[in-house]
């Protein structure tokens, strides 16, 4: 996706300072049964642990958070605070961000699977006092020829950090609370591709957005045309919404 007025991006290569900053990860779910565990799995193994996750669950039927609790019993070395509130994704957002004991919040969906240094990657930047707003990136798993296909059609190669046009997901990101203040939050009337408007926002309020191409998690593609359609019909009535009308 691209945007219009975008703040110059850096990637951050110091590894010799220390980080002292404390991470809250937000993740929304609803009915994740089937991916929840994966995602945890790829949580508790980060090379650096998020000092909190807030997980927002939108009234589960198939045994989501059931899943999560076991989870947090088996893995103690992670704070997991699981909260109910049904709506759609910036609902749970903005309440997982209220919610959330640290100024720094770093975000992903569920469906994702983490790599190991992650949140490690997306942290670095905020070494630098004035950077309060960082995009990842994600790659699809394409395990079927399908998929294989599609990640191929819809362009999925890391971000060209020279330009300003990048415009990251949800999937993969991390911003100071006092910028979501600011910008007002998720909107809630928005229920499909509200990370679109959100990030537009963001990059245009940022004091400094940064762009860290290493900070990768894995995205599941959709596995079959009904799928796709579904996908691009909500994109698509998201920008609507949002009044969004560039191409892209």
């Amino acid at each position: 996706t691209s945007c219009a007025g975008c703040h110059d991006s850096l990637i951050w290569y110091d590894t010799s300072v220390v980080g002292t900053a404390m991470v809250s990860l937000i993740i929304t779910v609803f009915n994740e049964s089937a991916t929840i565990v994966q995602l945890l799995e790829s949580i508790a193994t980060q090379a650096q642990l998020p000092d909190e996750v807030v997980i927002v669950d939108a009234a589960s039927t198939d045994g989501t958070v059931g899943m999560v609790t076991m989870f947090c019993q088996k893995h103690p070395e992670l704070s997991i605070r699981v909260f109910g509130k049904p709506g759609n994704r910036s609902v749970g957002r903005n309440l997982a961000i209220r919610h959330a004991s640290h100024d720094i919040i770093a975000a992903t969906d569920a469906g994702c699977i983490l790599d190991a240094h992650w949140l490690e990657e997306l942290m670095k930047p905020f070494r630098l006092p004035e950077v309060d707003f960082v995009g990842g990136w994600y790659q699809p798993i394409a395990q079927t020829r399908w998929q294989q296909s599609l990640a191929t059609v819809l362009h999925f190669t890391p971000p060209d950090t020279s330009r300003k046009s990048f415009l990251p997901s949800t999937r993969s990101m991390a911003f100071r609370k006092s910028l979501w203040k600011k910008i007002g939050g998720f909107d809630e009337r928005l229920s499909h591709n509200e990370d679109t408007p959100f990030s537009l926002q963001m990059v245009r309020q940022a004091k400094k957005y940064v762009i860290v191409p290493t900070a990768i998690v894995r995205w599941r593609l959709v596995s079959g045309y009904r799928q796709l359609y579904r996908m691009m019909y909500r994109y698509s009535e998201g920008d609507g919404f949002a009044r969004l009308f560039f191409l892209h």
